[in-house]
This record gives C-alpha cells, structure tokens and sequence, in this order.
C-alpha cells in the first residue's frame, strides 16, 4: 500500500508538472536587426544570424553571413549595371576590392534558446554612401579602359538592383 501511494504521488507531481510548462507562442515579430538592414538608407545594409553553443561562435556566423550579404548586393547590381553596356556580364577582377568596402557594425542582438544554443542577429552598414561606391566603380571601369559605360544608366541600374535585393531580402523573412 506504501508503494502505491508513493507511485500516486510522483505521477500526480509529473502530470502537475506538465500542465504548469509553458508552450512556445508562435507570435514571430521581427528582430530590430532585420528592420534596420531592410529600412531605406543612403548606405547598403544587410544582416546576418548564427547559431551557436558558444555565443562568440554565433556572433561570428552572423557577422560573416552580414558580411556575405552586403558584397552579394554589390556584386550583383554591378553585373546589372554592366549588363548590356559591355560584352559579358562578369565582373572584372580589378573591382574586387571595390565591391568589399569597409564596414562597421550597427547592431547586434543575442538570445538565449530553450535548447542552451545562442542565437545572434547582427546588422552591418557600409561606410561609404551608395553613390560614393557606384562612382568608385565607375571611375575603376573608366581609369581601367572601360570608356563604353554609360554612367546614368550604369547608376540607374545600380540602384534598381540594390533595391531589389533589399526586396528579395523581405521578402525571405
């Protein structure tokens, strides 16, 4: 008889237990990280996420996959830029390191998940406007022998491109 109440007393605990835990609500709201990088600026914005048991470890990811974004951005509205102007739509190697620019960091936000994992969002700017980076790649096309760009179309294109991917970039979420 001892071990029958006992037996009732540990499964009357569990199920108590169980009705007291909370579910996790489904009520996704944006992080601000994401709201900065799709917001309008006069500079190219993108973000980044990690997951991670270490939260150095997710900030990284999330830094890198930032970083990833803002040089696709780039990348691609100068193929489309060029597209047309030229023969071929690839990038000429000496662009390189004008498509990488340098950027900061403009915010960072980190939770705590229920599984122990870290996950970190980050948002990065470029620190040179969008206008200040198409007439860097226009002057580099130009002092490179590219004398067929037609630079109102090229800019034109640049920034129909960038808003796109910000498009693209909502749209994923």
């Amino acid at each position: 008889m001892k071990h029958f109440k006992l037996a009732f007393i540990i499964a009357f605990l569990i199920l108590s237990a169980c009705k007291t835990k909370k579910t996790a609500t489904s009520n996704w709201t944006m992080d601000s990280c994401i709201e900065l990088a799709v917001d309008s600026s006069d500079y190219i914005r993108a973000y980044g996420n990690g997951t991670s048991f270490k939260e150095s470890m997710a900030k990284r990811e999330s830094l890198l996959k930032a970083r990833y974004n803002i040089c696709y951005i780039i990348k691609k509205a100068t193929i489309e830029a060029i597209k047309g102007q030229k023969n071929g739509d690839s990038i000429p190697p000496y662009l390189n390191g004008i498509m990488n620019p340098p950027c900061f960091l403009l915010k960072t936000n980190v939770y705590d998940l229920s599984n122990g994992m870290c996950q970190v969002y980050c948002c990065l700017q470029t620190k040179i406007t969008k206008e200040k980076l198409c007439n860097n790649i226009i002057d580099s096309l130009n002092s490179n022998g590219c004398t067929t760009i037609d630079k109102n179309l090229f800019v034109k294109n640049f920034f129909e491109e960038i808003e796109k991917s910000k498009k693209m970039m909502e749209k994923q979420l």
